[in-house]
């Protein structure tokens, strides 16, 4: 194996795992915002002690029967 392919399997590699990486970094971002919606929404206990800062407006405005029943059409039921 030549220097040329060595290098360019090394950065394959690296170019390989900055991008798994990113997909983990999202994901838990994605994670931690769910977490977050479902304490401020009443469904799930702070079970994690995180604390997250709920908008009282917001958290009335997602329990408002109108905006519950467009959720529920969005899903298909």
């Amino acid at each position: 194996m030549n220097n040329p392919t060595k290098i360019l399997l090394g950065a394959v590699l690296f170019l390989i795992l900055g991008i798994a990486g990113n997909m983990d970094y999202r994901d838990a971002v994605l994670a931690e915002q769910h977490y977050a919606t479902m304490i401020c929404d009443g469904h799930w206990p702070d079970y994690k002690e995180l604390k997250p800062e709920c908008d009282r407006s917001e958290q009335e405005k997602n329990n408002n029967p109108e905006t519950i029943a467009r959720r529920v059409q969005g899903a298909g039921y």
